[in-house]
């Protein structure tokens, strides 16, 4: 790792986080498991059977950016360590992303659109292949908030995969002053977590990505409960 903190690729560099940085962020995490635990979870009974399906029969797990607090701990509750990777920006916001998922047992994969984006997708059909879940924010990492890029689409149409869509609601929540808006549930409330299954066939059947990027998109947003919904634009605006 270079003095900058980045490493560098064929497509551009890929930064990474100082062994001090590592060191502060564990104690962040562990605080912020601390937090999530006093979180009231409530899952619908509909829901419960997708996560015994997808210990079974991995797939992707998709879920909007601004949900994120509690995604990579749900995850590590209920799929298997060490058997699920996540798509993370090479930028430096995501050198500490991808530390907080490895803490959790989540392999980071690095790259976006503009930064060793194809190399990322191979390594993303690649662990999926190898039979890991994929995680994925089809928004991030700048949005719009709520409108889903293609890449999920086209990653289980490649693979062949399931698609299970995460949407946690929060009954109180400050909200961060970022392009999405970020969540951060205040201790003790309740967070619901939906769960919907589409199965590899129906995104197959798409008569295109796009079709299927609406279709993923629009399931996503019915499960997901936000006065921001519907906008098209970054919370930001």
């Amino acid at each position: 790792m270079s003095k900058a903190g980045t490493k560098p690729g064929k497509s551009g560099a890929i930064h990474d986080l100082r062994i001090w940085h590592r060191f502060l962020l564990r104690l962040l995490v562990g605080a912020m498991r601390l937090w999530a635990s006093t979180l009231r979870l409530q899952i619908p009974a509909e829901c419960h059977a997708y996560w015994e399906a997808l210990k079974e029969r991995p797939g992707l797990v998709v879920v909007w950016h601004n949900r994120l607090f509690m995604g990579p701990e749900l995850l590590h509750r209920y799929v298997h360590k060490g058997q699920m990777a996540a798509l993370v920006s090479a930028s430096a916001d995501g050198a500490w992303m991808s530390a907080v998922l490895e803490l959790f047992g989540i392999a980071p994969v690095r790259g976006s659109r503009n930064r060793r984006g194809r190399k990322a997708l191979l390594e993303l059909v690649a662990a999926r292949q190898a039979g890991k879940s994929i995680l994925i924010t089809p928004d991030g990492s700048r949005g719009p908030v709520y409108v889903m890029k293609p890449g999920a689409a086209a990653l289980a149409r490649e693979t062949e995969s399931d698609v299970y869509l995460l949407s946690i609601n929060f009954s109180r929540a400050w909200r961060l002053r970022s392009w999405d808006r970020f969540y951060l549930p205040k201790p003790f409330s309740r967070a619901e977590m939906r769960v919907q299954c589409v199965p590899a066939e129906a995104l197959m059947a798409a008569t295109s990505c796009e079709a299927a990027t609406k279709i993923l998109e629009g399931a996503l947003n019915d499960l997901t409960e936000d006065e921001l919904l519907g906008k098209g634009v970054n919370a930001e605006s």
